[in-house]
């Protein structure tokens, strides 16, 4: 005690020559030695596709992003100023990345637009020569074959096949197959909702392809997405990633062929590359997915932004769901709209708040053994691996104790092949009775398929296990085969085209709208989501106040659901940027519904009028609804109060939402440096007929945006592959 020891340290340490001075000279000369190493190459490593690099992951990024990822490259003990100052230097050379540039005002260089979005307070986004050259070939490509005629069907041979199948196919299907059969496309966008009845369509559109003697190929992301496309809809199909390896080491496309590549929207660069081989060997490309499920673990979304270029066939009549409120709700929450859901939810006791994280797991546990005893197929759905892995223990356990599972079984060695990694899982037990996931790699002579879930029927003293799967079809997996996992909960990844009668879902504040899309559109009877009630944030930081109010929980679940983070890709810009312009702002007041960014119907309208700069930066749809107000002649607000009474808001506090919402975008209109001179004309015209005005330009929306986009990515480049007529030939399939 009174001993100074960093007075004694300092006196030692001035003994040695080390001072303070000192010592920041040797570490200032210890970084600029460690500097020499950070050239071209390595630069391109930190932001290229290969493992590690910001482009593996998305295909675009921000400065923000360059500076985290080379603050996990650089020397421990950089300062901060020198790694921004890298930052700026990688971004400035065209060698290494390639600036998005807004859109650009008449006589606008590029340049400008940039200085101009940043001088707004924005963000600039880039990407790599190699990812923007990568996606606009993909475009290209995709954009030049829109009336190749590689395989077109007669229209009449289709609608007797369709007829010959009668009432089994919806609407929607029966237009799929007639669309894709009859296409005079090279490449055909098919977008279908959850539960739609894709694989059932894609067997149709197989079979009339195979009875005329073309050849049929078919491709998804995982093994089992591409077991599902041969056992339900008979295509002769292979993961993407082993498809492109064989046309890499030389192989062909069948000439005139059919290739059925499914869940597309989980594909990122493989997409790209999909598109231009099946150019290449002359084969029709058929993409199907859903942009709103599970965005690509590696690039940008492709599947989306081919389908806003090209057009798309989709499907919206959900089968699936047994309850026809419960389509709806989960259409909306495909919209962006989670706010139907969580209600409905509620008041079928669908949601279940629990104290804490222990208490969550142990009710998902007992809710599983109970739909279980009464004969249903259930599945447990959470976000993070260590959140499945104490699901599927203690679940296990409750099922032991229920005498659902054996009290004793084999034990066995685990791993779990994660990419090109092999994790190690331990040793678990499995006795009959036990739900299993397959997650070693796919052996498909033993019918051993990555993702496909069983239950034990039979075990051995060596550790042979007997699974038999949902379709009650048997298979043995020897005790050499590490790749087996419990099966009582799994990741949304794995999920993703799964169906079951009752789904449990483990809530996550860090999923999106994708996630919980994906999640809860699993089931058949019904779906619960499980989550832990969470305090309003502690702004004050003063530690205590009222008992949680439950009205601001399900708020703050409905904006989580609501939270889109879609993968852009570089053909999204310059239109992208415009999601800067509408990010949705936290509300102080959750309960009051004022803080859901502006819908895509109010983006349209004010971006074909050229007054989306008239938004304030973290607009919402409040904001949005003034601008439409003044667009088409009517009361400033009086929409917007009327839509936050319906929702809820107590009249006074919506009156108020408005009203601050009003000075917001006044505010706005008073910074924004442009001033459109046929605003007065375009009111006086919008004002004597707005309903016929608004129906115009709904219609004219779509074909502008796709117009735009196709423009933006093609007009700079003249260098597109030659074609020439195609002639059915023999290939993969």
């Amino acid at each position: 005690p009174g001993t100074d020891h960093f007075e004694q340290w300092r006196d030692r340490a001035a003994t040695l020559g080390l001072t303070p001075r000192s010592v920041r000279d040797l570490l200032d000369q210890e970084q600029l030695r460690d500097l020499r190493w950070f050239d071209v190459d390595t630069a391109q490593a930190v932001i290229g596709r290969d493992e590690g690099g910001l482009t593996a992951q998305t295909s675009v990024f921000s400065r923000r992003d360059l500076i985290r990822s080379l603050a996990a490259h650089t020397p421990l003990g950089m300062r901060r100023e020198q790694i921004e100052e890298l930052a700026d230097a990688i971004l400035a050379d065209p060698a290494v990345t390639t600036p998005m540039v807004p859109a650009q005002r008449e006589g606008e260089s590029p340049g400008e637009a940039m200085d101009r979005w940043r001088d707004r307070g924005m963000e600039l986004h880039y990407s790599t020569p190699e990812v923007v050259e990568l996606e606009r070939r993909m475009l290209r490509s995709a954009v030049l074959r829109d009336q190749e005629r590689t395989l077109v069907i007669d229209g009449g041979h289709v609608r007797t096949a369709v007829a010959a199948i009668g009432s089994q196919l919806t609407k929607d299907q029966r237009d799929m197959v007639l669309g894709v059969c009859t296409s005079t496309a090279g490449v055909v966008v098919v977008e279908g909702a959850a539960g739609t009845g894709k694989t059932t369509a894609v067997r149709l559109i197989r079979n009339i392809h195979a009875d005329l003697g073309v050849s049929v190929v078919g491709c998804a992301p995982s093994n089992r997405a591409a077991v599902t496309l041969g056992e339900e809809a008979g295509v002769t199909a292979v993961t993407t990633a082993s498809l492109l390896g064989r046309l890499r080491d030389g192989q062909h496309l069948a000439r005139g062929g059919l290739v059925i590549a499914d869940e597309c929207s989980m594909l990122g660069p493989d997409l790209a590359e999909l598109v231009i081989r099946a150019e290449q060997d002359g084969a029709k490309l058929v993409l199907i997915g859903d942009s709103a499920q599970l965005q690509p673990i590696h690039g940008g979304a492709l599947f989306r932004s081919l389908g806003d270029a090209l057009g798309r066939i989709s499907l919206t009549d959900v089968v699936r769901q047994r309850e026809s409120w419960d389509r709806e709700v989960l259409m909306a929450l495909r919209a962006g709209d989670a706010a139907p859901l969580v209600r409905r939810y509620l008041d079928e006791g669908r949601v279940h708040h629990c104290p804490d994280e222990a208490s969550r797991v142990a009710t998902i546990a007992a809710d599983w053994v109970a739909a279980t005893t009464e004969g249903h197929e259930v599945i447990t759905i959470a976000r993070e691996r260590a959140a499945v892995a104490e699901l599927n223990a203690v679940t296990r356990e409750a099922a032991v104790d229920a005498g659902l599972v054996g009290r004793t079984g084999v034990h066995r060695v685990s791993t779990d092949q994660v990419g090109h990694k092999t994790m190690p899982l331990g040793e678990l037990e499995f006795a009959v009775g036990d739900r299993v996931l397959l997650v070693g790699r796919t052996q498909r002579h033993r019918g051993l398929v990555k993702g496909l879930r069983g239950t034990v029927v039979e075990t051995a003293a060596d550790g042979t296990l007997c699974l038999e799967t949902a379709e009650k079809r048997r298979l043995t997996v020897p005790p050499r085969y590490a790749g087996v996992a419990h099966g009582y909960a799994l990741t949304a990844h794995r999920a993703q085209g799964a169906t079951a009668d009752i789904v449990l879902v483990h809530g996550s504040d860090a999923a999106d709208r994708h996630w919980h899309y994906v999640a809860l559109s699993r089931h058949r009877l019904r779906a619960a989501y499980y989550d832990v009630a969470s305090q309003p944030r502690d702004t004050e930081g003063v530690h205590h106040g009222p008992p949680v109010d439950a009205s601001w929980t399900d708020q703050a679940l409905i904006a989580s659901m609501e939270r889109d983070d879609a993968k852009p890709s570089t053909l999204d810009y310059p239109a992208a940027y415009d999601r800067q312009l509408v990010e949705t702002c936290p509300s102080t007041d959750p309960t009051a519904g004022r803080g859901v960014a502006p819908t895509e119907r109010q983006l349209e309208l004010l971006r074909l009028n050229g007054l989306l700069e008239e938004l304030p930066p973290a607009a919402t749809w409040i904001h949005a609804s003034l601008v439409v107000d003044r667009l088409f002649g009517n009361p400033a607000g009086e929409s917007a109060q009327r839509w936050l009474t319906k929702g809820g808001t107590p009249p006074d506090e919506a009156g108020r939402a408005v009203a601050m919402a009003m000075q917001d975008v006044a505010a706005s209109r008073g910074r924004s440096c442009i001033r459109d001179s046929r605003s007065g004309v375009m009111d006086g015209q919008l004002r004597a007929r707005p309903g016929s005005a608004e129906k115009e330009l709904a219609m004219q929306a779509e074909e502008a945006r796709r117009r735009r986009r196709l423009e933006h990515n093609l007009h700079h480049d003249h260098h597109a592959p030659a074609h020439t007529t195609q002639s059915p030939g023999r290939g993969i399939g």
